[in-house]
């Protein structure tokens, strides 16, 4: 990896960080498991932590498609 936003981009393909206690309610209904949970380090907001695959990013857009606040 040449730069940071290279190191990020590359994270990003691999995992998903959630921030929405709605979507990590989503996932978890849909049987969707998370890796690991933590707080950011400077807003100390939680998040989940997704593998990416298939089937997380089929259900990332299932419920883009059905989130009243995307509209």
């Amino acid at each position: 990896m040449n730069t940071i936003n290279e190191a990020h981009a590359a994270n990003s393909r691999e995992f998903f960080y959630c921030y929405s206690p709605n979507l990590h309610e989503f996932l978890k209904a849909r049987g969707q498991r998370y890796i690991c949970s933590g707080l950011h380090e400077k807003t100390l907001r939680k998040f989940w932590q997704y593998r990416r695959d298939e089937r997380l990013n089929g259900l990332l857009a299932e419920y883009e498609r059905n989130n009243p606040n995307q509209r």
